[in-house]
């Protein structure tokens, strides 16, 4: 099998800019990504569970390169993140190729 190494962009944010996000991310020619629903937790903002009533949070997760993953970041903090709740974090990963 062959690794090949690639920057994970994991981005938890409201629900409700969703589709923004989204299409900002395929804007950068993003083809592929995974939404998980219904995420709980506490952050500077409070704390945050799947109500949807009260605003439920997403995880978009990114499998790309580096230079992706970077404008990926710089585009979704400068226009979601200054207003929504949120956090982008990245993770080095080894995609696995037969």
């Amino acid at each position: 099998m062959n690794a090949h190494t690639n920057k994970m962009v994991v981005i938890i944010t409201e629900f409700s800019i969703k589709d923004r996000v989204i299409n900002t991310i395929e804007g950068l020619g993003v083809k592929a990504y995974t939404i998980e629903s219904h995420l709980s937790g506490r952050g500077t903002r409070g704390i945050r569970d799947d109500n949807v009533l009260l605003g439920e949070n997403i995880k978009i997760s990114v499998i790309t390169n580096i230079d992706i993953a970077d404008k990926i970041c710089a585009a979704v903090a400068t226009q979601y993140l200054k207003h929504y709740a949120g956090i982008i974090y990245t993770l080095d990963v080894e995609m696995m190729h037969p």
